[in-house]
């Protein structure tokens, strides 16, 4: 559940689908409500058992990197399996340079 956003994000670029930032949008993670759900409020603590009945497994850049094939640490690591994810949004983003500006905009 780490990286489960970022995930997400991928699986839709990986299908030609954008992902759509909203600059100024601000939220919080209030870790406090999973508490009445029985939900251990930090989910890195407490036993392996527990963590891992709500969480899965916790070694998630391990996790990722057998899902996508790099290192989500290790920008460069995408490199090896890049060829794999062409025709696709993330070989757009990936070759993009943000100095230039968003990849795409919308009106929304």
């Amino acid at each position: 559940m780490f990286h489960s956003w970022d995930d997400i994000a991928f699986q839709f670029l990986n299908k030609n689908v954008y992902n759509i930032v909203l600059p100024q949008f601000c939220l919080a993670h209030d870790q406090n409500t999973k508490t009445p759900y029985g939900i251990p409020e930090n989910s890195p603590i407490g036993d392996v058992k527990t963590r891992e009945h709500y969480f899965s497994k916790f070694n998630h850049h391990e996790v990722w990197e057998n899902r996508w094939g790099f290192n989500y640490g290790d920008r460069n690591s995408f490199e090896a399996v890049k060829e794999s994810y062409q025709d696709t949004l993330l070989w757009n983003f990936y070759h993009h340079d943000p100095i230039n500006g968003p990849l795409k905009s919308f009106d929304l």
